[in-house]
């Protein structure tokens, strides 16, 4: 161990799915991308929305350490008029998950509850091994947080063009981030 574990806190999105939130789904993507690429504007510091990833394929945001999610959140759907729609977000913590599973103290041990795969004790692949890095069929483009910074346009063209949700990889330090898998 390199460094000391950060508190872990999961975020669900639509759990189980509703007829209610199902609809915002494509909100929810733009939401990710803005708290992990553009935090400023929801009001979120760098440093808060690198404790944070994604994966593409799954409506979630994992964080280590400090974070404003909820925060974020509430002002996303203030910004979109989109006030009635904030219980589809779901922070677990213990408090209001009481009786239902227990809180996991990272990623992989939240990826081993209820493990039934075919390697019981070993965290999954997720999304499933691929010849591509995102799991499709035509390949994938990494682009630099430089490029998005440009002009809103870049973003525009990368969320018109996703054949998936963009997968934020330590909310989008690569360079810098920690899994906490050291």
């Amino acid at each position: 161990q390199l460094h000391d574990y950060l508190p872990y806190t999961p975020y669900l999105f639509n759990r189980p799915p509703t007829d209610e939130c199902s609809p915002i789904t494509t909100q929810f993507s733009e939401f990710k991308f803005q708290y992990m690429n553009t935090p400023s504007l929801l009001n979120v510091t760098k440093e808060h929305s690198l404790a944070c990833a994604s994966p593409n394929t799954l409506p979630e945001i994992y964080c280590y350490g400090e974070e404003d999610v909820m925060q974020a959140w509430t002002r996303f759907l203030d910004l979109n008029n989109l006030t009635d729609k904030m219980a589809c977000l779901f922070k677990v913590l213990q408090e209001n998950n009481e009786g239902v599973m227990q809180t996991p103290k990272g990623y992989a041990e939240g990826t081993l509850l209820g493990d039934e795969s075919r390697f019981p004790g070993h965290v999954p692949d997720a999304p499933a091994a691929s010849r591509f890095a995102d799991g499709n069929t035509i390949g994938s483009v990494l682009v630099p947080q430089s490029w998005l910074d440009e002009s809103e346009e870049n973003i525009m063209t990368v969320l018109e063009h996703a054949t998936n949700t963009p997968y934020y990889a330590f909310g989008g330090a690569t360079d810098s981030g920690s899994d906490q898998a050291n």
